[in-house]
């Protein structure tokens, strides 16, 4: 039974990155207001910095010069996310209902979205911090630690995000 989920899991995987990577490169910045608003907000009160906001380039950091906009909203992790829950429900549930299934996807929604908003908001956390370490030190190689933290930050929490989504999923359905 789970070996036929997996040959309708794998074509809806493909379609659905497939989606999410032609969504993602026509969103606008105002369209990712759901994931760069509160990410700015959370990371303005870790820091204790104030963002201004601009339809163009997103949020600006009054005192640094960073902006949390389109590119960094975590949109493809998001998506992977809801991708990897769904898969992870439909591969490891004994059965599968429409009541339960309805309910699990739901609850992998808000979870992939509230996760989103907490690693990005970390990994932009670091990202700022690095990039206040590289402007007093300019042998630092900012661009190539931004980019290698970004994928480590997001491979890891999606294992984490595997890992938890599979732990709970008898619990939650």
């Amino acid at each position: 039974m789970k070996n036929n989920r997996l040959k309708y899991l794998l074509p809806f995987a493909v379609i659905f990155v497939l989606a999410g990577n032609y969504i993602q490169s026509i969103l606008t910045t105002v369209q990712v207001l759901f994931l760069i608003k509160p990410v700015s907000f959370l990371v303005g009160e870790f820091l204790g910095v104030t963002f201004s906001y601009s339809d163009v380039a997103g949020f600006l950091c009054n005192e640094y010069p960073i902006a949390i906009e389109k590119s960094c909203s975590g949109f493809t992790f998001f998506t992977m996310l809801i991708l990897l829950g769904i898969v992870t429900y439909f591969l490891f549930s004994e059965s599968v209902n429409l009541k339960k299934s309805i309910r699990s996807v739901s609850l992998v929604l808000l979870f992939s979205y509230l996760f989103t908003l907490l690693v990005n908001s970390i990994r932009i956390i670091t990202g700022i911090k690095l990039q206040i370490f590289s402007l007093a030190h300019s042998w630092f190689p900012n661009h190539i630690v931004h980019e290698l933290m970004g994928v480590l930050y997001f491979l890891l929490s999606m294992v984490l995000f595997y890992t938890m989504v599979k732990n709970q999923k008898s619990k939650i359905c």
